[in-house]
């Protein structure tokens, strides 16, 4: 896939999680796709998602950046939603490297960061 195709696909891939069609995502997810190294596979992969967005029904992900080198992908999201057991808002960034092979996603490295969080704050008297 050109670098235009790939970021059609991905926009395509990320309707379908923002709409919750996550058995869909076989058109997009390989059956033996690795997640930070890891062999999760498909089933995995969905379960994961679905975890994320059940605590928060409106969960959407919401590309700022797509930068496509050969088979990679690099994504850097807003994932914003509201918890429902609390109802408080979250609103964080997401990194993500995607590997594309045969037009399926085959490997993910991921990084997920609180907003407003850094090393800094983690360290008291910062």
């Amino acid at each position: 896939m050109n670098g235009d195709a790939v970021r059609d696909f991905y926009r395509r891939y990320l309707a379908c999680c923002n709409d919750r069609r996550f058995a869909d995502l076989a058109e997009f997810v390989d059956p033996e796709v690795r997640i930070n190294g890891t062999d999760q596979g498909f089933d995995r992969y969905v379960a994961g998602l679905r975890a994320m967005v059940e605590p928060f029904p409106d969960y959407r992900w919401e590309v700022r950046h797509l930068l496509v080198d050969g088979d990679r992908m690099s994504a850097h999201f807003t994932d914003t939603g509201v918890h429902t057991p609390t109802g408080r808002t979250i609103d964080t960034q997401e990194f993500a490297v995607y590997r594309i092979a045969d037009g399926k996603i085959v490997e993910v490295w991921g990084a997920w960061v609180m907003a407003g969080s850094s090393v800094l704050t983690q360290l008291p008297g910062a």
